[in-house]
This record gives C-alpha cells, structure tokens and sequence, in this order.
C-alpha cells in the first residue's frame, strides 16, 4: 500500500481538498489495520522536500520474523555503516558471533573471538593506567605480572626457545633475555 495523499495548498479548491482528504482517510485506514499488505519499503522524506529519502525496506520474508525496538533513545546500528557506539549499558553485554570481529575504522579484525572463546589481536595489547596488572586464571587462582612505577618504557626480547634444565632467565642489559647456565 502506497500513501497517496498529497499536500495541499491555499489556492486549492475545496473540491481537490475534499479529494486529497478522501485520500488521507483511506490512507490512514490501511495504516491502521496493523499490517502494511504489499509494501515493500516505506520512505521517509525528512524535513527538506528533495532528492534525499530514508527508505526502509523489506525483502519477503519466508517466516514470520519481529524486530523490536526498545524503550530508548539511540542510534539503530546496521551493517552499511560507520555507527559509533560510546557505551554498552545492557547487563547482558555485547554478544560477537562465533569467529567474529570487533575493529575500527582502521583495522576491522583488531580482535577476533573464535567459537571456543580464543581472542586474538592483530595489534599490540596495551594495560594502560599506574601499575596495572597482567593475571593469567586457572579457576579463581591466578599468576600475574605488574608494571613498576616508571620513568621509560622497557620492553624484555623473550629467548626463541626453552631453555634447559637448571638453566635461567638472564638479561643482557638492552632488554635482550636468554637461557643461562647460573654459575656458582
């Protein structure tokens, strides 16, 4: 069902009043029915007359199918588009499909979270604040690194492979680490 009212104007008579109204009612009266038979996309003119719509369409559905919007004032996010969203507030949180990707602009698959939970980056992980801590878990234990208070970055280069029994962590002084043989 298409809308066929029209505006009308001052100098138009009452008969074509009475015609456009005739339309409106009709109009109204489908809308009011609950259900759109037929129509594929409703548009939206906005607030300057011109060659830019808003169109929401619909492809034909082959069940039935219900989006809700909620009771809040937002943006509605789509696929087509750079929406930014500044919070999420909902306790259930924001839910990334299995092998799914959270990005920027800049880099679309920064994080990837795999069907098992496994998250990977694609850039460096940064703990930024005073002293932030780095815990692994293993149930509600954890072991842990945390940052010193600092007046440079330090950066440690890990040894390429496992070092040997007894052996230990040494630094060369310039952040290099390597297996050594801990002398007595």
């Amino acid at each position: 069902m298409a809308i066929t009212a029209s505006s009308v104007a001052v100098s138009d008579t009452l008969e074509e009043f009475r015609q456009e109204f005739n339309k409106l009612v009709t109009d109204v009266t489908g809308l009011n029915a609950g259900s759109l038979l037929g129509v594929t996309s409703v548009v939206f003119e906005g607030a300057t007359a011109d060659e830019y719509e808003t169109t929401l369409a619909v492809v034909d559905p082959t069940a039935d199918r219900t989006i809700t919007f909620p009771n809040e004032t937002g943006t509605v996010h789509t696929t087509g588009g750079a929406t930014t969203h500044t919070a999420i507030t909902s306790s259930a949180g924001l839910t990334i499909a299995d092998s799914g990707n959270i990005g920027s602009a800049s880099d679309t698959d920064a994080i990837e979270i795999t069907s098992g939970g496994v998250v990977s980056l694609t850039q460096d992980l940064y703990l930024a604040g005073n002293n932030k801590e780095l815990r692994f878990y293993e149930g509600s234990n954890y072991v842990g690194f945390e940052a010193p208070a600092l007046s440079a970055n330090q950066i440690w280069v890990l040894p390429t492979a496992d070092g040997s029994s007894g052996q230990v962590l040494s630094t060369d002084g310039s952040g290099n680490l390597s297996w050594v043989t801990r002398s007595e």
